[in-house]
């Protein structure tokens, strides 16, 4: 996992932290990538009237591999692509994108097919469209991250190794609040 930085600070822990923080990250095992929508960066939240509107997104992904394709992605549906047949050290997709109500807006890319770099991969953290005073609302996704919660909890009271009693429970004690919220969310 990557982090975007200010380039307009100094590179150290709390810049890098803070960028972190901020969602401005990508998951990657070889490209770079980055995306804007309508001029936003990776981890913003952009606000909309209740009937959505439209977006302009831009990604570009480069690799010293080549990379064969990369999406824009709005809520987990492509809605754009570009590709590269025998594969690119850069390639770019700019769509104009219709966000019908709340949702979220990611790129990835991935390695050109046939070549030793096609299982490369990379994908952006979010760029978040609120529309109106809707929530976006993914049952599945929910219950997934309430699993996860669950299962880190499991772990912190059984098998992690505990360095200090009180940081322990801080960390049990976030984990616990956020299950909370996941199961109101869902109605639980």
């Amino acid at each position: 996992t990557y982090a975007k930085l200010n380039p307009n600070r100094p590179f150290t822990f709390a810049n890098w932290a803070k960028a972190v923080r901020a969602g401005r990250t990508i998951s990657t095992n070889g490209p770079l990538l980055d995306m804007q929508v309508d001029g936003r960066q990776i981890g913003d939240a952009i606000k909309m009237p209740g009937g959505g509107g439209t977006v302009e997104v831009k990604a570009v992904a480069e690799s010293a591999w080549k990379v064969g394709d990369i999406e824009i992605v709005l809520n987990g549906n492509v809605v754009a692509k570009e590709e590269a047949r025998r594969g690119a050290e850069k390639l770019s997709v700019r769509a104009k994108v219709r966000v019908p109500g709340s949702a979220w807006i990611a790129a990835r890319c991935s390695g050109a097919a046939g070549t030793p770099a096609q299982y490369m991969a990379a994908h952006t953290s979010p760029v978040y469209v609120q529309c109106g005073k809707e929530t976006p609302f993914d049952g599945p996704a929910l219950e997934h991250m309430l699993n996860l919660t669950r299962g880190g909890i499991e772990y912190l009271e059984t098998i992690s190794t505990r360095f200090d009693d009180r940081e322990q429970e801080r960390m049990i004690r976030i984990y616990r609040e956020v299950a909370q919220h996941l199961q109101k969310r869902l109605g639980l």
